[in-house]
């Protein structure tokens, strides 16, 4: 009885349940110094905030020079990558923003967040973006929010793929969205879209219309875009190929080259009504590396030959890096192995991590006759702890026959130089052999470097693809000054080891990532003479996600048709897998996945052009 009696009286008093009772504003106003602080706590920033936000709902004003203090102390918090903190930063400042001077500082942040990665952020952004917008600069915040509404649809689309009815809604909507479009690059980008999904959809003509329409009304590069969205609707179906045809055709006379051009491309490959060809040529299309292909070409023309030109030794296309990630990415490069990379310009905008590896490696002499890198692994596997004296990790280079081990090493002790690092491999199977050894000659104190050590791929095709290697750090110590980093003059030094942890080679290092937008024609276009067929227990996954993923990562396969994504709760599910294999053959996998007795089920279907690939893809789950 007394708490309620206590209870009640402070409800008379218009205490109960209300932390911020008696909040005075000058109070919310000293404490917003807290937002200059570094670093940011959120979470206590946010207490702030709301106590802001309270105080102008209870009908407080801000003065104008109180209101432009607390905008710009909160605009400090835009450092902050919290999410909730975000969002609270947003609501504060568009009620200050009537009142606060100078509000338009502030929109180079909202428009960051507008156009950024994180979805949370967008929405709340736009909605800001449209209290403080000013006259003059109404139309560049127009095409931001246009190329938005480009990136609010383009990633949800995977959200829709159960719901056909939510997608075509999107479909048509960029459909409208494009009849007023003026921004040449949100119009190919749409055209893009509509020419991946659109023929996917149950009634793909309909979208038909919309694209030919900026055959007829757009600039060149727009036009140029039209003309491959068609292209893929007439690809896809049979049905809508003649029609798809008489319109490319009305291109020919295109006043522009590359229009031209790529209407007589398509026109002469539909023609020929193979759905191979138009599988790997129109609906795939080509996924080199730019780089790559140009300096592929380059050599082919330095060295004339009778023999064609072969694209499956152009390496594939991987993530563009820029030059501080690239040389990051490279950690140990030849200069550090007693050799020089030989000039690579990592700062060019088309370089990749693949292609600053190819440079480095092919600056080694021992590795210059190796052939084109397949693929470089990523991330690099840690043998070692982070805390240890040494700290070493492995990138893996697979060349057409050889294996190339990158080991990056640190000497964490400020009191020895290691000299003549190398790292020694055995590996399990006597039929993989160590053919080089590249040292790093000095190893200072925490001054990266890197050895090689070149492995030879067991002969007889693509039998053989695992294998683990026990793996010691061999070097000779030297003792050195702490502080200047200088060797004793007479120290000669001893021989050392330190045990590293195995190396595997495993079935993803011989296996290189590929994307297939129209899995189901890519399938029927490999045929079944080399298919093979299994299924297995997967106890170790307790679900259909984690099946997924581990297949997913033991394979190194790109899952195609967004079938990597499993709705929550799903028994059963199915995965779509493509990749090229080492030497250039492509395989596809179908894996049909179900729970069942405490764990997962899977159905394994491979399709190669090589029988050997398929065969070794299937058994590498067993």
């Amino acid at each position: 009885m007394l708490y309620l009696k206590r209870d009640k009286k402070d409800e008379e008093n218009g205490a109960s349940g209300n932390p911020f009772h008696n909040l005075e504003k000058t109070t919310v106003l000293q404490e917003a110094r807290v937002f200059n602080e570094t670093p940011i706590i959120p979470r206590r920033c946010i207490h702030i905030l709301t106590k802001f936000l309270y105080i102008l709902n209870q009908g407080e004003t801000f003065g104008k020079t109180e209101a432009t203090e607390a905008f710009f102390a909160t605009t400090k918090l835009f450092q902050s990558k919290d999410v909730t903190l975000r969002r609270m930063v947003y609501l504060l400042i568009k009620e200050l923003s009537t009142s606060a001077e100078d509000v338009i500082i502030v929109t180079s942040s909202l428009t960051k967040d507008m156009t950024g990665k994180e979805d949370l952020y967008r929405a709340a952004a736009i909605r800001t973006l449209c209290r403080i917008t000013d006259t003059t600069m109404l139309q560049v915040y127009c095409y931001y929010c246009d190329m938005d509404v480009c990136n609010s649809l383009s990633p949800r689309l995977p959200l829709t793929d159960e719901n056909h009815e939510a997608k075509e809604s999107g479909l048509s909507h960029l459909c409208e969205f494009i009849e007023d479009c003026e921004h040449t690059v949100l119009s190919t980008r749409i055209l893009h879209l509509l020419g991946r999904e659109g023929p996917r959809t149950a009634h793909p003509a309909k979208y038909i219309r919309y694209v030919y329409n900026r055959v007829v009304l757009e600039n060149a590069a727009v036009r140029a875009a039209a003309v491959s969205s068609l292209a893929k609707f007439g690809a896809h179906s049979e049905d809508m190929l003649p029609n798809v045809l008489v319109l490319l055709r009305r291109c020919l006379l295109d006043t522009d080259d590359e229009v031209r051009d790529r209407a007589i491309f398509y026109v002469n490959l539909l023609e020929q009504r193979e759905r191979q060809l138009n599988c790997a040529y129109i609906l795939t299309g080509l996924q080199v590396s730019v780089v790559g292909l140009e300096k592929a070409l380059h050599h082919y023309t330095l060295d004339p030959r009778e023999t064609p030109f072969d694209l499956k030794a152009v390496p594939l296309e991987t993530q563009p890096l820029t030059a501080e990630p690239a040389r990051a990415a490279a950690t140990g490069s030849a200069r550090a192995a007693g050799a020089t990379a030989g000039g690579v310009d990592v700062a060019a905008a088309a370089a990749t991590r693949q292609d600053v590896f190819a440079e480095q490696l092919a600056a080694i002499p021992a590795f210059a006759d190796l052939g084109t890198l397949f693929r470089s692994s990523s991330p690099p596997a840690e043998l070692t702890e982070s805390e240890t004296e040494y700290v070493v990790r492995c990138v893996k280079h697979t060349f057409p026959a050889h294996v190339v081990f990158q080991f990056d090493c640190t000497n964490t002790l400020d009191d020895q130089t290691l000299s003549d690092a190398r790292v020694h491999m055995e590996p399990a199977d006597p039929a993989f052999e160590v053919v080089e050894t590249v040292p790093c000659t000095r190893l200072r104190y925490n001054a990266p470097g890197a050895t090689y050590t070149c492995v030879r791929l067991p002969e007889g095709g693509v039998a053989a693809a695992t294998c683990t290697f026990a793996c010691a750090l061999r070097f000779t110590v030297r003792d050195c000054d702490p502080g200047t980093g200088e060797e004793e003059p007479e120290d000669e030094g001893y021989a050392d080891e330190y045990v590293l942890e195995d190396a595997e080679l495993t079935m993803a290092d011989h296996v290189r990532r590929v994307a297939r937008p129209d899995f189901a024609a890519a399938w029927d276009a490999a045929g079944d003479d080399n298919e093979r067929e299994d299924t297995f227990a997967l106890s170790s996954a307790a679900t259909v996600a984690d099946a997924v993923r581990d297949v997913v990562a033991f394979l190194g396969m790109q899952p195609c048709e967004r079938s990597d994504r499993v709705a929550d709760g799903r028994s059963a599910h199915t995965l779509y897998l493509a990749g090229v294999f080492r030497g250039g053959h492509e395989a596809l996998a179908r894996a049909r996945l179900a729970v069942a007795d405490g764990g997962v089920t899977m159905q394994l279907c491979v399709r190669s052009d090589d029988p050997e690939v398929s065969d070794l893809i299937v058994s590498a789950i067993g």
